[in-house]
């Protein structure tokens, strides 16, 4: 699977200071919170080969989590709102080699 950065990381509402900044972060959240739509996200999250499929999967996501929070919270208005404003912005880039300092956290 290769790892590309999600720009501006996304936040998980409901867990203090929690932040997904790429697609291989992405796909572990998932597959730590697995429901009914979840593998068709974590498959496009996990055949991701260009910047084009990554945006596409991160949007995937940023839908899936919207709807996660829908499901288990009543802050579902505001996160649709926070997610279609950000997502027009959503920006996705190659993942820099890792080193000690922009090293991506699994």
């Amino acid at each position: 699977m290769t790892d590309f950065a999600i720009d501006p990381p996304i936040r998980i509402l409901g867990r203090r200071g929690s932040f997904v900044r790429s697609t291989r972060e992405a796909a572990a959240f998932i597959r730590e919170h697995m429901d009914a739509n979840a593998p068709i996200v974590l498959d496009r999250l996990e055949k991701v080969t260009s910047i084009k499929q990554a945006q596409e999967a991160a949007n995937a996501f940023r839908s899936w989590i919207a709807n996660q929070m829908e499901a288990t919270s009543g802050a579902a208005s505001k996160t649709n709102q926070r997610s279609g404003t950000v997502r027009a912005s959503l920006r996705i880039k190659a993942a820099p080699a890792r080193s000690r300092q922009n090293r991506v956290v699994e």
